[in-house]
C-alpha cells in the first residue's frame, strides 16, 4: 500500500476518510478487512455498499442510493386478527434431476407463497381472546 502512496496505520490497515471511504490517493477507495483488520463478512459487505454509495455520489454529484431503497414504516402494534395462513414451504428439485449437476435444490417460494407467508402472525406472545396462542 505504501508503495502506491496510500497512508497506512500502525496496525497495517489503510487509512481512509470514514465518510467517503477515500484513501490518501485520489480515486482510490478502501473498506472491509483492509480498513478494519480481520472482521466479519457482514461488516465487509456493509463497507462495500457504503463505499459504492460514496463512489457513485462522487461520480454523479448526487446521492442516487437513497432512491434505490424503499423506506419502511412499521409499529410494534400486535395484529388483533392475524391471517390464518399455514407456513409455506418452497418447491424442491425432483430427486432424479439432482444427479450429476450443481442445480439449486431448493427452488424458493412463489410470489403467492411469499405473500401468504407475510400475512402470518409470528408473534407467539399474542394471546387470542379465550385461549392462548
Amino acid at each position: 500500500l505504501r508503495d502506491f502512496g496510500i497512508i497506512v496505520n500502525q496496525n497495517s490497515t489503510a487509512q481512509i476518510n470514514h465518510f467517503t471511504f477515500r484513501t490518501s490517493v485520489p480515486k482510490v477507495y478502501a473498506g472491509g478487512d483492509l480498513v478494519m483488520g480481520p472482521s466479519t463478512a457482514v461488516e465487509a459487505m456493509a463497507h462495500g455498499k457504503d463505499a459504492a454509495n460514496a463512489i457513485d455520489t462522487a461520480l454523479m454529484g448526487e446521492n442516487r442510493f437513497a432512491k434505490l431503497f424503499k423506506k419502511f414504516s412499521y409499529t410494534m402494534a400486535v395484529p388483533m386478527n392475524p391471517a390464518k395462513a399455514k407456513k409455506q414451504t418452497g418447491q424442491k428439485l425432483m430427486i432424479k434431476s439432482r444427479w450429476k449437476n450443481f442445480k439449486e435444490i431448493s427452488r424458493g417460494l412463489s410470489e403467492m407463497q411469499v405473500h401468504l407467508e407475510t400475512l402470518r402472525c409470528l408473534r407467539c406472545d399474542v394471546k387470542e381472546t379465550g385461549r392462548q396462542a
